[in-house]
């Protein structure tokens, strides 16, 4: 009796962990959603202590003083972050991932794409963008010649920037109504 219910047992389990764990044939492997500790990108929020609407302040109590206060740009480089403020509020903030000038930024979303989620991830978990930019870098940008996918969520308040298909940054702002 014992040996039927291991030949049962053993495919079920198989099954399982090929659901868990994806497959060798490029399944995609669901993204971990992050947990809050306090790096989690919220949409149309920003993070737990440094909002969308908030004073510009708040920014600086959550990444310190910034590497360069560009009037309504300001940059948290060794955080990831950098800040669009308009009248001393954060109205945008971008968390980098790839950046000449910024490092990593260390969350995810709340649905847990980071640094090494692909375009395939970001619209598994957030269904279909408004729309998708395609586009090449030109020589000012920050990657010259890169292949960008841009899939912004205005109804959410988050668009997502990729640069020859690796996660570039996500951007967050207030939701459309």
């Amino acid at each position: 009796m014992q040996q039927r219910y291991a030949k049962r047992l053993i495919p079920m389990l198989t099954i399982l962990v090929g659901c868990l764990l994806g497959t060798s044939t490029g399944a995609i492997v669901p993204a971990l959603p992050a947990k809050d500790d306090g790096h989690t990108i919220l949409p149309g929020v920003g993070l737990k202590g440094c909002r969308i609407g908030a004073p510009l302040e708040d920014a600086r109590k959550q990444f310190g003083e910034p590497s360069s206060d560009g009037g309504s740009y300001i940059h948290f480089a060794a955080q990831g972050v950098e800040a669009c403020v308009e009248a001393g509020k954060i109205r945008t903030l971008f968390f980098h991932y790839r950046s000449r000038t910024h490092k990593q930024f260390r969350g995810r979303t709340d649905k847990g794409i980071g640094k090494q989620s692909t375009i395939e991830e970001v619209m598994k978990q957030y269904g279909e963008p408004d729309r998708i930019g395609e586009s090449v870098v030109s020589e000012f940008g920050p990657e010259p010649g890169a292949y960008e996918h841009y899939l912004p969520y205005a109804r959410l308040g988050i668009a997502f920037t990729f640069s020859d298909r690796k996660l570039a940054h996500v951007r967050v702002f207030e939701k459309d109504q």
